[in-house]
């Protein structure tokens, strides 16, 4: 009896996981592990694959953004947050991640000011700016810099 229901509910595990990986790519499952172990580059890869096979796949663009941001991609990443945000199931996580990857180099932008080291305040400005387009902040500090 013991060993029925084991084998009862291995075969629940494997309907789920069956489930589960029926219902996205191998490209876009490979991508979110890759991304749990912080693999950007290899999640980076996938996730390219999945936009271009499916580029209506918002949750793919954000995470694309995501990875670029990580790898310091920052003209990748500013253009597919840009992407991720125009799908409404995405758009309040999507922005809230670039406004953090946005902030984080802004930050590290007047840091670097702050210490006179404008070679570093250029690049950590200019990074702000690809990641969010749209925010005159750090253009305007890049002007400074």
């Amino acid at each position: 009896m013991i060993q029925r229901s084991r084998v009862g509910q291995a075969a629940g595990v494997l309907l789920a996981v069956a489930l589960f990986i029926g219902c996205q790519s191998t490209a876009l499952t490979s991508a979110k592990l890759y991304v749990q172990q912080e693999h950007w580059d290899k999640a980076a890869e996938q996730l390219q694959v999945v936009v271009e096979q499916t580029p209506t796949d918002g949750e793919a663009w954000m995470l694309l953004a995501v990875a670029r941001a990580n790898l310091s991609q920052f003209n990748e990443a500013g253009q597919a947050f840009s992407r991720a945000v125009a799908f409404p199931a995405q758009q309040e996580e999507a922005s809230r991640l670039r406004r953090g990857f946005w902030v984080k180099s802004f930050n590290s932008g007047v840091d670097a000011l702050g210490q006179n080291d404008f070679e570093a305040a250029v690049e950590a400005f200019s990074a702000a700016q690809a990641i969010d387009e749209s925010n005159d902040d750090a253009s305007r500090n890049l002007a400074f810099a």
